[in-house]
Formats: C-alpha cells, sequence, structure tokens
C-alpha cells in the first residue's frame, strides 16, 4: 500500500488512517464489530477511529497491519500521526493525553503544581521555562501542546474533571503574583461553568492517603479505567486492574480529606485576591 501522500487535498494524517480502514474492512466484507474483535479494541473505539475523531495507538496499527497483511502500512502511519505530537507533548504522556480527549471522567490529586488540563498560557509557560532545556521554538510547541487539550471544554460532551488540590499549589508562585492571580481566576470560571469539582487539602489536614504524588483516574465510555502517573522526566500508564483499585481507594481517602467544594471555590477567591493585592503592590 502508499503511505500517506506528500501532497493532495489537506487532510489529517488520523483521517487518512480512517479512511483507508474503512476502505480495507468494506472490501474484506468485514463488519465494526468483526474487525474490533480481531484486533481487541471496542467496535465503538474502531468507530471513532475510523471516523478520524480519535487516534490510533501503536498496537492496534501492529495488529490492523496483520489482520490485513498491509506490510506496516498502519504502522507507519500512526507514527506519521504522533511525530507532530511529540513535540508538543513529551513521548511519555502522547497515549495518556489520547485517552484524556475521550475520557468520561478525570480525576486528578495536583500537590505542587496547577494540572495541565487548566493551565493558562502563561502558567504553562512559567512552568516549562522553570524545567529548563527547552529552546524558545521548543517551548512556545509545548505551550501550544497543551493549550491545546483543553479544547475539550469547548464540547458539550467533555469530561467531568475532579481535581484534589494540595494547598501549597496556592501558596507556590509560578511566573509571578499576577500570572498566579489570572490562574487561579481560570479556576474559577470553570467551576462557575460547572466544568470542574475542586477540592483542597489544607495543610492543617495533616498526613493523608495521595501524599506520594500526582496522580489521574481516567475512565471512559468504551474500555476500563486507567491511572496515569508521573515524576521528572517521565510518566505511566497503570492498566493493572489490582492496581488502580488502590489508587482508587487512595484517591477517595483524599476527597474526604478534602474541604467541600463551596468552600473551596471561596478559598480560592481569598487567594486569587491576595495575588491581585500583591501584583498591584509590584507594578
Amino acid at each position: 500500500m502508499d503511505d500517506y501522500p506528500e501532497t493532495g487535498p489537506e487532510r489529517k494524517p488520523e483521517e487518512y488512517y480512517g479512511a483507508e480502514l474503512c476502505r480495507l474492512r468494506t472490501e474484506a466484507g468485514l463488519s465494526l464489530k468483526e474487525v474490533a474483535e480481531r484486533v481487541f479494541i471496542s467496535a465503538l473505539l474502531l468507530d471513532f477511529i475510523e471516523n478520524g475523531t480519535r487516534r490510533p495507538q501503536a498496537e492496534l496499527s501492529r495488529q490492523l497491519d496483520l489482520l490485513f497483511e498491509t506490510g506496516g502500512f498502519f504502522e507507519r502511519l500512526y507514527g506519521r500521526i504522533i511525530a507532530k505530537r511529540r513535540k508538543q507533548v513529551p513521548e511519555y504522556f502522547i497515549e495518556a493525553a489520547e485517552y484524556e480527549r475521550f475520557a468520561e471522567s478525570i480525576t486528578e490529586y495536583a500537590p505542587l503544581v496547577v494540572p495541565g488540563l487548566i493551565q493558562t498560557r502563561e502558567y504553562a509557560e512559567a512552568v516549562f521555562k522553570a524545567a529548563g532545556r527547552l529552546g524558545r521554538p521548543e517551548l512556545a510547541e509545548m505551550v501550544e501542546g497543551r493549550m491545546e487539550r483543553q479544547a475539550i471544554f469547548g464540547d458539550p460532551e467533555s469530561p467531568h474533571l475532579w481535581v484534589i488540590f494540595d494547598e501549597s499549589v496556592f501558596h507556590r508562585v509560578v511566573g509571578s503574583s499576577e500570572i498566579m492571580a489570572k490562574q487561579l481566576r481560570r479556576i474559577i470560571e470553570l467551576i462557575d461553568r460547572r466544568r470542574l469539582v475542586a477540592q483542597i487539602i489544607e495543610y492543617g489536614e495533616g498526613a493523608h492517603g495521595m501524599m506520594p504524588g500526582p496522580l489521574s483516574l481516567i475512565t471512559s465510555f468504551d474500555g476500563p479505567p486507567m491511572v496515569y502517573v508521573e515524576g521528572p522526566h517521565f510518566g505511566r500508564l497503570i492498566d493493572d486492574r489490582a492496581m488502580i483499585e488502590k489508587c482508587e481507594w487512595s484517591l477517595g481517602l483524599a476527597r474526604a480529606a478534602g474541604m467541600a467544594p463551596d468552600p473551596t471555590r471561596r478559598r480560592i477567591q481569598e487567594f486569587a485576591e491576595e495575588f491581585e493585592r500583591a501584583a498591584a503592590r509590584e507594578s
């Protein structure tokens, strides 16, 4: 088979991937369900991929090449699909970003910084600058990739997002007081639009079940839940059911330790006003 054409009508690689998959499936006289069973995914997910609304994964591409005997076509095209994504998000986060786009719900514990999914552009840029080792073009790509992730908030079917913040997130100045004030106003906006449920675990709560580090629990309409954990320069998706159940339990303990959503909103408002006053003094 010919690979993705370099010239011709503008079409995203994932759209071409889906169209070729649909063509081959139809020519083989196979239904979505029949192909899905042979490549070990749900028919709903396969339908999304054929429509170009969900990106394929590496293992699926390998399975499709085996099924249709396409000589590595789908694996090569998958490489094209993620080539741009590698410039915009760390490679270890690419697969997690795909689960995020089509999630039913995301529950995240944030012990140190505001999660990327709800960061402002200025806050994201300050976080990446602090990490170092990025030139100006790379920095711009990474920030843009982080902003693109937030497109899900424009979708009425966007995932339910629940973030449990450690109080330290609201004391650490990332960038400047002005940047912090705008970031906290962004969080309040999302709460008021009912796109976000937020809780703060205050210092006074002492030890709690999520102290070891950041964690995201991602559920989807068409697959089992996944957990994503991250550290400096690495990240990992966990699909082991026993481990996921332990993470769900720990998140439950963190929720129990957190302030209720309404008092949390008021506390974030207070933090925002404090940063606004500090920004005024600094200007």
